[in-house]
């Protein structure tokens, strides 16, 4: 009931405040935003659940019918609590996903309006690409304690919204994982020479960068590349897309088996 009712107080300031200033849509994303992280330790679920609906409304909102990036209130509130959004654009495409602590918010925008959505997710959408006029491709980024991971999936439009929970799984097709060793001892690796590190703390442990899932718009084709640990041979794998797929092989650096 003491959450219940820090809930109504919460959203009874918010209404009151929107009523001086219906038009200023910022004011009301930053009080959304504000009302979520001040309720996400000290609220039961029922109501940490009402404020973050609250929040993922007014977002979405503000993400069709608003210019984002021109919220600088809204970026420097993400900014003081350590978290931040970044808006890219790839052909009719838009793709939008907020950081706050280790959770995202993310979401693809077709002619302004919201396609796809996942929120509240440890990964995240990294870069969305058109493929031709009914699908488009969608890479996704995972960072762990000592390794990435990229997946690469294939979405159908479906003239609707996508939500992870979505019941038509012909609707994705998940077709590409690239896992790689971002934080590892140098003892773990069969060959340490084989990437240039980025850094060597005093434990041994060396620091490397991510493979990325690279995409080329121009002629349609996927690639990425790995250094070999048999030998040290740089290994670039590469498909275009045909027939509305790729034929590509996925790695994992973390079986030692390449």
């Amino acid at each position: 009931m003491k959450g219940l009712g820090l809930i109504l107080l919460v959203l009874l300031l918010w209404l009151n405040s929107a009523s001086y200033a219906q038009t200023d849509q910022e004011s009301k994303l930053v009080q959304t935003f504000l009302a979520f992280n001040a309720g996400s330790d000290d609220l039961d679920t029922i109501a940490k659940n009402i404020l973050s609906q609250r929040f993922e409304e007014q977002l979405i909102h503000t993400l069709e019918k608003e210019d984002i990036t021109t919220f600088d209130t809204f970026r420097e509130k993400l900014d003081s609590l350590n978290s931040a959004f970044s808006l890219k654009k790839s052909g009719d495409y838009e793709l939008f996903t907020l950081r706050f602590n280790i959770e995202h918010w993310n979401y693809i925008l077709k002619n302004k309006e919201v396609i796809n959505k996942q929120e509240k997710t440890f990964d995240f959408f990294y870069a969305v690409y058109p493929l031709d006029q009914m699908h488009y491709l969608l890479i996704k980024r995972m960072d762990e304690m000592s390794f990435s991971c990229y997946q690469a999936y294939i979405y159908k439009e479906n003239f609707g919204l996508f939500t992870a929970d979505d019941p038509i799984k012909d609707m994705v097709t998940s077709f590409l994982s690239v896992y790689s060793w971002t934080n590892v001892s140098e003892g773990s690796l069969k060959r340490q020479n084989i990437l240039e590190s980025e850094s060597t703390d005093r434990e041994g442990i060396r620091s490397y960068p991510a493979i990325p899932i690279k995409f080329n718009t121009k002629t349609k084709e996927i690639s990425y590349s790995f250094y070999r640990q048999q030998d040290g041979k740089k290994i670039t794998r590469r498909a275009r897309y045909l027939n509305g797929g790729f034929m590509i092989k996925s790695y994992d650096a973390r079986t030692f088996e390449e």
